[in-house]
């Protein structure tokens, strides 16, 4: 396994961009030719689908691939582990949705049934995606990422926007529509197939004796571990997201404008989790801290510096692109907006300073010790919902900020405590001023 050169890194990061611009096409532009049931509808289904594909192995496939990676039939047959376990966690997590189907209908709204209505088709397209992720988390382990990724970010959401299109055109049915949205997952995933076939790395072995002792035991505690833990920083933006959609009614609308652009900010994370993790696994496993610190500090400068740059030019361009995009909102509201804006990208920077050392910790021996996390998290929530309950949007966002913070400091303080790895360098310390005077000048100019 050999690390990407930075030109596939920059390649990937220019995808990222192309793919979440196509994104805000397909979301912002050619869904408003739905009616607001069908555009309801159709988010509902979407993200349902993405619900079900969530629950894949692919941290497992980084952690692992290192025991694996040096005899070719070992390699083999840990893809054909992966594979197999990937279905049958699938068919587990479904089977637990149906057991809690009576659980679910007691407390779901109206706009329940109707998603319901196409469970087996959000089923079957969500296996589909879990196998597109097992297979792009093998190609990334392969150091092979800008294939995988040119398919994911341009090739399939060219295809969704074509099909969106045609039914502009055309008007067939909406039914039909759901159905052939279909078409641009099963061409992804034949495509990796294909990708990586021609690769020569698509064997398929089943050798339960190759299997290392205590190999199962293990790799279900893990992924019980990694279910648990899995982006604790996302899963409280989407419950704050929920807590003023549902109680701040006045402010939704601005709050979900700002936060789809402020997803803007949080690209590196996903990078990094394909150039980096890879490597940083395979250190570990040699117990090589040092070689770790290094890569660790200088992803952070990386991080930083990207993240950084984005929520400046963002900021700074902030009532260009909110008129660009034909929000009509008045001055008074994007004076809101100025400072949902800061608070909430404040909020992604942190979480790409936080998202690397979380990964680091999960590749780790110490994994358990992510559940520091999940007490966060919890306490977030708390003090997010009482906060937004007394004082509102802004005091709802600076517990976010808060919560964020203590995640980040939290997980740095365990990577120095258990693998003596520290965030601090003068290049990282600079690009933190940097941020930080940058985000002064922006409270002064807000004053009144």
């Amino acid at each position: 396994m050999t690390r990407m050169n930075r030109k596939d890194e920059y390649g990937v990061l220019v995808l990222y961009y192309i793919g979440r611009g196509l994104y805000y096409v397909h979301m912002l532009y050619f869904l408003r030719f739905l009616s607001s049931n069908k555009e309801e509808l159709y988010r509902g289904i979407h993200n349902a689908i993405f619900l079900f594909s969530g629950v894949n192995l692919s941290t497992s496939v980084t952690y692992y691939f290192a025991d694996f990676c040096e005899d070719p039939k070992k390699k083999s047959t840990f893809f054909g582990w992966m594979f197999l376990a990937t279905t049958l966690w699938y068919m587990l997590f479904v089977g637990g949705f149906f057991c809690l189907d009576h659980f679910l209908e007691s407390f779901s709204k109206p706009g329940f049934y109707r998603v319901y209505n196409y469970l087996l088709l959000i089923i079957f397209h969500g296996y589909l995606v879990s196998l597109s992720i097992l297979l792009k988390a093998w190609s990334v382990v392969l150091g092979r990422i800008f294939w995988p990724n040119f398919l994911q970010h341009i090739v399939l959401k060219l295809f969704t926007i074509l099909i969106l299109y045609l039914y502009m055109c055309y008007g067939f049915s909406f039914e039909v529509l759901i159905l052939l949205m279909l078409a641009p997952y099963c061409l992804h995933l034949l495509l990796m197939v294909g990708y990586l076939y021609w690769l020569g790395e698509l064997r398929l072995h089943l050798n339960m004796k190759i299997l290392p002792d205590g190999f199962i035991g293990s790799f279900i505690t893990y992924n019980l571990f990694i279910v648990v833990l899995s982006d604790c920083v996302l899963t409280l933006l989407r419950v704050c997201t929920w807590m003023v959609t549902k109680g701040l009614p006045a402010e939704r609308l601005l709050y979900l404008r700002i936060s789809t652009l402020v997803s803007l900010i949080d690209i590196p994370v996903k990078l990094s989790r394909q150039t980096i993790a890879p490597l940083m696994a395979r250190l570990l496993k040699k117990q090589d801290h040092l070689m770790v610190g290094r890569l660790y500090r200088k992803q952070l400068f990386k991080q930083i510096c990207v993240a950084g740059a984005t929520f400046f030019v963002l900021y700074m361009n902030l009532y260009f692109i909110l008129d660009l995009f034909g929000y009509s909102f008045s001055p008074e509201q994007k004076a809101k907006a100025a400072i949902i804006f800061l608070l909430y990208g404040l909020v992604k920077v942190f979480y790409n300073l936080s998202s690397i050392s979380m990964t680091l910790l999960m590749l780790s021996e110490y994994f358990r010790y992510g559940m520091v996390h999940v007490v966060i998290f919890l306490l977030g929530c708390f003090l997010c919902k009482w906060l937004s309950v007394h004082y509102g949007l802004y005091a709802l966002l600076g517990g976010l900020l808060a919560t964020v913070a203590a995640m980040t400091v939290v997980t740095m303080g365990l990577l120095w405590h258990k693998l003596k790895v520290h965030p601090f360098s003068s290049s990282i310390l600079l690009g933190l001023s940097i941020i930080l005077l940058g985000v002064g000048e922006a409270l002064y100019r807000m004053l009144p």
